[in-house]
């Protein structure tokens, strides 16, 4: 049961930290508006997770949830733009097994402490 609450808090703290980050990116004019704006949110959910980590008996990781809910699309558009960008057809198949294997390859460096 401990394993599911945490697996729920790094979801909805990834989706915190996402969803806010998009909204501030889309919704403010200047840069430097918007570079405040993402590193007060990185800020305000590196504090909750340090609080929620006082109180639980595993490690709660901000890296972990989002890149597990971004590995998805990020798979899905760095393929789609590795055939839509790259022009002859060898470097768009090269270059889509390079991102494929480096969006398979990113959570094992970042997921090193995981039993």
């Amino acid at each position: 049961m401990d394993k599911l609450i945490i697996l729920i808090i790094k979801i909805v703290i990834s989706t915190y930290v996402i969803t806010i980050c998009l909204i501030c990116l889309s919704e403010l004019e200047k840069w430097q508006d918007k570079t405040i704006a993402v590193i007060m949110t990185i800020g305000s959910a590196y504090i909750i997770t340090l609080v929620l980590n006082l109180f639980s008996p595993k490690r709660i990781h901000i890296t972990d949830g989002i890149f597990d809910l971004l590995s998805g699309p990020l798979l899905i558009t760095g393929s789609i733009a590795c055939i839509a960008l790259l022009d002859p057809w060898p470097v768009k198949i090269i270059g889509l097994f390079l991102w494929v294997a480096v969006m398979l390859y990113i959570p094992s460096l970042i997921d090193n402490d995981k039993e």
